[in-house]
Order: structure tokens, then C-alpha cells, then sequence
């Protein structure tokens, strides 16, 4: 009942009358060690955006929604879009709208399994990324 994930790549060729024996050790942890048992269960990320009101709409413009996620910042204000439906025409009504990205400003969305604290897991994987970094560094001296 197992299958390979690709059928193109083969994992091994056995000849008639061979097998293939396996031997494995299962080790109970909390996966730091693997990706495949990180405590981020979701984790993303998009540019903060900045919005300045251009101006009143005119008689004719639509209300058409402009629906934006997250944070944005209003006036050097940060501010969650939930408080407003995240639909600025709720926040800004009857009024146009210039939205742009923050250039070097990112939100990010993290959601762990539980095992660790949103907190603790993005300190860690910070000080891994420091880690790595360093181990780049070293290997490539000359």
C-alpha cells in the first residue's frame, strides 16, 4: 500500500528474489530538529500598506469596495483592518483613497500548533536564521 510520491523517480530497483530490509528508530521529541514537526502551523506575510486620503469622491464615483488585510497605516498610526470590516470604504466614507505599499515593511501572521508560544517560535527561528547565517559566513572565508 506504499506508494512513491512521483512515479518517474525510481527509489529502487529490486531484481528477483531480492528484498529490501528496513531498519528505524522513532523517536519522541518536540521536532526541533525536522520542518516537518514545526510549531508554525501557518505563517505568511505581506507588505504594510499606507493609506492617505486623496480627497472628497465625486457626485457620480462608486462606493465600489476596497477591501485590504491586516495592518495598514493611516497618518503613522497602525491599524487592524478587522476594526473596519477591512473594507476601507467603511473607514473612509464618501472620501478617495490612495493605498501603497510601505517599502521594507512587512506584517507577518503567525499561528502555532501550541507547542510553543507565537512569541518563542518566532525568536527561535530569528536565532536560527542568525545561526545559519553565521555557518554561511565561516564556509565561505577564505
Amino acid at each position: 500500500m506504499v506508494e512513491p510520491a512521483d512515479d518517474n523517480i525510481p527509489i529502487i530497483d529490486l531484481k528477483a528474489g531480492q528484498r529490501l530490509e528496513v531498519e528505524a528508530d522513532a523517536v519522541l521529541d518536540r521536532g526541533q530538529e525536522h520542518a516537518k514537526h514545526q510549531g508554525g502551523v501557518a505563517v505568511g506575510y505581506r507588505h504594510l500598506q499606507r493609506v492617505e486620503v486623496a480627497g472628497d469622491k465625486g457626485e457620480f464615483d462608486d462606493d465600489e469596495p476596497h477591501i485590504v488585510r491586516g495592518v495598514i497605516e493611516d497618518d503613522g498610526e497602525l491599524v487592524l483592518t478587522d476594526e473596519f470590516g477591512n473594507d476601507l470604504t467603511n473607514r473612509y466614507p464618501g472620501k478617495n483613497v490612495d493605498v501603497e505599499d510601505v517599502q521594507d515593511a512587512f506584517v507577518f501572521h503567525v499561528e502555532t500548533d501550541g507547542s510553543l508560544s507565537v512569541e518563542e517560535l518566532v525568536l527561535r527561528a530569528v536565532g536560527t536564521l542568525g545561526d545559519r547565517a553565521d555557518e554561511l559566513r565561516e564556509s565561505i572565508q577564505l
